[in-house]
């Protein structure tokens, strides 16, 4: 229902707000609302951890190409961005503070938090947390962080791209 989907974003907005010290994204899709890349940015601006794994082979293009859109803006706030290598990546989990976390079907995009039925499971349990998060650091070994300087190396065209699709973030 849509009440149920506002809940979701609202206890994602939420838990962004009060982590303290890490907050850990594993999405397969990532085109966030206006708003809560404000929060996520807010976050790392006050000394939280922010890291996001991203696929780094997508099977959606647009949907990638979109996404980078995004990259320099949370690079230049701190937020440390990855692409995991090995596969295509389906995962949405996020970890918070090593103790709060969030897994489901949601991705943090237009789509999914405003017209798709998702659901998420918010789980406030240490051993959870703990093995939530210790998956996060084996994924990020598998992964490659993306630097504001391999932005100007995409080529042109996936670049402007990128900033078509944006244009349709809603929909994607």
């Amino acid at each position: 229902s849509r009440k149920s989907m506002r809940i979701l974003k609202q206890l994602l907005q939420f838990s962004v707000h009060s982590a303290l010290k890490s907050i850990h994204l594993t999405m397969a899709y990532f085109i966030p609302t206006r708003k809560f890349l404000r929060v996520l940015m807010k976050a790392a601006r006050r000394g939280v951890d922010v890291k996001i794994i991203l696929p780094g082979q997508s099977d959606l293009r647009a949907v990638a190409y979109a996404s980078r859109t995004y990259y320099k803006t949370l690079l230049r706030e701190g937020v440390q961005i990855f692409h995991y290598q090995p596969r295509v990546l389906h995962a949405k989990t996020l970890v918070f503070d090593g103790h709060w976390s969030i897994v489901g079907s949601a991705n943090l995009d237009s789509r999914s938090l405003n017209y798709n039925y998702e659901c998420g499971v918010g789980i406030l349990d240490p051993g959870v947390g703990e093995e939530m998060e210790r998956v996060f650091q084996d994924d990020l070994k598998d992964s490659s962080p993306v630097r504001e300087e391999d932005l100007a190396r995409w080529p042109l065209h996936e670049r402007a791209l990128g900033t078509f699709f944006s244009y349709f973030r809603s929909y994607l």
